[in-house]
């Protein structure tokens, strides 16, 4: 629950309910984020044509305009901001591709290899997903390697998927084109915190990750990734 409802008199009826007027509640949230990561949705795929891309794109301004209300009306300022960081970067490639014709045309054209091989890339965000829950379990001095290096992992997992399928449905040009997309979810905050750390990196092969059980509990992407990144830049900026 939020923090202006935890917040709130618990005596008085009218100021329950301002709280929950002025602060959606969890499952609004989700399907904002859900409208972005679309390889974290079960039910959701690549749009294939002109038609599905253009009612995807119609959708941005709504996702962007909910995400934005959720974290000014119910996170404190530094949940505000590990949220923005954590979907800038999905957020402004998908934006950019929406507002380019021939962006919109590139995605389209490459958007059957996504798809052939989406189940691939959500088991690979699924393992991403459980690390930052294993994170936020972690000392504070683990965090931030299990966030970058995990992300690596994450990252070549994908491109691992798209080199398993042939030329004839995955060519180059779109592996290419989903490793791209693949980068797009860190952003430039993101590359700023993880600078210590690359794919290579001995500190990376040393990271160990709690362990979770996955459950009802572990089904969101956006809120460990959220209380990690919070906690990373709490620390920084202390």
């Amino acid at each position: 629950m939020c923090e202006l409802v935890a917040g709130a008199p618990q005596t008085a009826a009218k100021p329950i309910a301002t709280a929950k007027k002025n602060c959606p509640n969890e499952s609004l949230r989700e399907n904002c984020v859900n409208s972005l990561f679309i390889i974290g949705s079960p039910d959701k795929h690549f749009p294939n044509s002109t038609e599905q891309l253009t009612a995807f794109c119609g959708k941005l301004k709504e996702t962007d305009k909910c995400i934005k209300d959720y974290t000014s009306r119910c996170m404190t300022p530094m949940g505000k901001r590990a949220t923005e960081v954590a979907v800038a970067g999905i957020a402004r490639l998908l934006k950019r591709m929406c507002r380019s014709a021939e962006k919109r045309k590139e995605f389209v054209k490459n958007a059957g290899c996504g798809n052939a091989v989406i189940g691939d890339m959500r088991s690979c965000l699924n393992d991403y997903k459980m690390a930052l829950y294993g994170a936020q379990k972690a000392e504070l001095n683990q965090k931030l390697p299990i966030l970058c290096c995990k992300f690596y992992d994450f990252r070549s997992c994908v491109r691992t998927g798209m080199d398993k399928v042939g030329a004839e449905v995955c060519p180059e040009s779109s592996r290419n084109y989903f490793h791209h997309i693949a980068d797009a979810f860190q952003s430039d905050v993101f590359d700023l915190i993880c600078s210590n750390y690359d794919e290579s990196s001995d500190k990376c092969s040393a990271v160990v990750v709690p362990q979770v059980e996955a459950s009802q509990e572990t089904r969101s992407l956006l809120k460990p990734l959220r209380n990690v990144l919070k906690s990373v830049l709490e620390a920084d900026s202390s």
